[in-house]
């Protein structure tokens, strides 16, 4: 069957599946300009969200989100964080953090860039927002 259409209408079909970086961080922007900032002189995630109102896992995604926001902005070196770096800065429990990061890989939003240091994908970045905004009601 698809040897029958031309390769400029195979292609045409194919485009569908194309993602345009720059689209979709306008998107993830719009989504993430309630749930976290990032300040400017320090380069250190701000979110917005209440603490109490999000799950761990929302809360490391968020910062997650907020340090890949920070290296993109010239602001941090590195969009990695590592285990204790999240339970410092979001006062959890290192096992608690650490628990939740590797749940946050399984579901493929965050990679292990070096043993303990991880960072967030950029096509999980809109899963966490999408997940964060409905919970609190965003959406």
């Amino acid at each position: 069957m698809i040897g029958e259409i031309s390769l400029e209408e195979k292609k045409k079909i194919l485009e569908r599946l194309l993602i345009d970086e720059e689209k979709k961080l306008e998107t993830i922007v719009i989504k993430a300009e309630n749930v976290v900032r990032i300040d400017r002189k320090s380069g250190e995630p701000i979110i917005l969200v209440h603490q109490s109102d999000l799950t761990d896992r929302q809360l490391i995604g968020a910062y997650m989100i907020g340090k890949y926001f920070s290296k993109e902005l010239g602001l941090a070196e590195s969009a990695t964080v590592t285990t204790e770096e999240l339970a410092e800065k979001l006062s959890l429990d290192f096992k608690v953090a650490s628990a939740r990061v590797s749940d946050l890989k399984k579901e493929g939003i965050v990679k292990s860039v070096s043993r303990g240091k991880h960072e967030i994908f950029f096509l999980g970045i809109e899963v966490i927002l999408d997940d964060i905004r409905k919970s609190v009601g965003l959406d």
